[in-house]
């Protein structure tokens, strides 16, 4: 209690930690959108399966060569709106308009104009993942109050998942139109376009009071440079911990969370698609309720225990899911005696997932806190865009891996459909995508913390260092 004491933390106000947790809806809803992109690829630009794979995978590689260079230009704003917000609102303007021209102005004409307005869409999900990461560096290092944010990060991304996929495509969209075609998709594309306006303009409002100078600046004058990006992740070793940990599951999680999958899941295997929607409604109060008390004890224990007791835990409850499945799928949501136990295990492995989702946004920046004790920079853009830059290198095989397994078992021309017939090999490769792959991210998950160094007592010492470093800058200036 004394040494926290002896540091002056630059704390928020609880409704800017709470508010400032929403950014997280904007990149999260149009990566719900996109799930369904191979729908519009192959049905109104004229892309095969196999291709519509290649295109995302490439083009987000693409893009990850690009984020160090929007690392560095963020970092180097300073304008009388601040560092942040007008790189958020660029970001927002750049997908909001390459979704409208996606779904709507491009329709009909061919891979090229596809592939083009696809970069377009990466490029505007960089600067607003990168400003709003770097932002959130700004917003508050008090521990307790970052792991508050990831808290309600979790939180929210869970209420969105659950309105998006369990209410409006199970329980609207399935229902209304039956298949995904132009008007559902253009339709969902205006949602998503207005839910991310509004939460983008919420949470510039969040950090308004955050997002100045004496919050952003560097202790060092030496201007930033974009060879720097390679050092950073050279000499970080925490921050190459944290992005083998979070990159393994987000690949993981972006695999399963693409459309097919949960098509072959919940209404080929279950067959019952619309159940679907009603676990989503059934599991949301018992996982934020896991979220909620998992990360508050994250706030006591460190990020680092946060992350490998919730990896375990997600592991254990995923192999349970897989008896279910094994045993008698059809009876998930028809005989309650079966389905009361799974969803009680469900709501286990999610929660548990989700607590480890939402510790990493906090140790993101505690390691940009670090390289500023390391080097006297601040320079949470950069450290994001190197973290986003090997992520979405990763994360974006994910669509690759899709396409691959889909034309592995016949799907080449024709995407999974609600009610197709059931056969051992859409049962065992979607198996492999919602149990093996995630299980697999949690192992890289636990083997990255032990390279993590980051714990509650290293990060006091930093907190200390940098607050007399900036206090010296600041009575220099005087």
């Amino acid at each position: 209690m004394k040494d926290t004491q002896q540091i002056k933390y630059n704390k928020a106000k609880d409704w800017e930690v709470v508010l400032y947790a929403t950014k997280d809806i904007v990149p999260n809803v149009f990566m719900f959108l996109m799930n369904f992109i191979s729908y519009l690829a192959v049905g109104y630009y004229g892309v095969v399966v196999n291709i519509v794979g290649i295109i995302v995978t490439s083009s987000r590689i693409l893009d990850g060569i690009t984020d160090p260079i929007i690392g560095v230009i963020v970092d180097k704003i300073d304008s009388k709106f601040g560092r942040y917000r007008p790189m958020m609102l660029l970001g927002y303007l750049l997908l909001a308009g390459s979704i409208y021209a996606m779904f709507f102005i491009g329709v009909g004409s061919n891979v090229v104009v596809f592939t083009l307005i696809y970069i377009v869409y990466i490029i505007g999900y960089t600067f607003f993942v990168t400003a709003s990461n770097g932002a959130r560096t700004v917003l508050t290092n008090e521990p307790k109050q970052r792991a508050a944010n990831g808290r309600w990060t979790g939180i929210f991304i869970i209420l969105l998942s659950t309105a998006f996929s369990s209410l409006y495509i199970a329980k609207y969209i399935v229902p209304k139109y039956g298949r995904f075609e132009l008007p559902v998709l253009q339709e969902m594309s205006i949602t998503a376009i207005i839910i991310a306006g509004v939460f983008t303009v919420l949470s510039c409002i969040a950090i308004a009071s955050k997002d100045k100078p004496e919050f952003y600046s560097s202790i060092s004058y030496d201007p930033i440079r974009f060879t720097e990006v390679f050092k950073i992740f050279k000499e970080n070793k925490p921050l190459r911990a944290v992005i083998l940990a979070a990159s393994s599951d987000k690949l993981a999680m972006l695999t399963f969370a693409n459309s097919s999958i949960g098509i072959m899941v919940w209404g080929i295997i279950v067959g019952n698609y619309s159940f679907y929607g009603t676990l989503g409604l059934i599991s949301l109060i018992p996982m934020i309720l896991i979220i909620f008390f998992g990360m508050k004890v994250a706030g006591n224990i460190g990020f680092k225990r946060t992350i490998i007791l919730s990896s375990w835990t997600s592991i254990i409850a995923s192999l349970i899911l897989f008896i279910f499945f094994a045993i008698n799928p059809t009876a998930i949501g028809r005989n309650w005696i079966y389905t009361i136990p799974f969803i009680i295990v469900y709501c286990i492995m999610n929660g548990a997932k989700q607590i480890g989702t939402s510790a990493i946004y906090p140790m993101i920046s505690d390691v940009s806190d670090y390289e500023m004790y390391r080097t006297q920079k601040f320079v949470p853009g950069t450290i994001s865009a190197v973290y986003t830059f090997i992520d979405k290198i990763i994360s974006s095989l994910s669509a690759t891996i899709v396409a691959f397994l889909l034309s592995l078992i016949g799907f080449t021309d024709t995407l999974p459909q609600v009610g197709d017939e059931r056969t051992s090999q859409i049962f065992f490769m979607a198996m492999f995508v919602m149990i093996g792959l995630p299980i697999i991210g949690w192992l890289c998950s636990i083997l990255g913390m032990k390279y993590y160094e980051l714990d509650a007592e290293k990060m006091k010492e930093i907190q200390r260092v940098n607050n007399a470093n900036r206090e010296k800058q600041a009575s220099m200036k005087k």
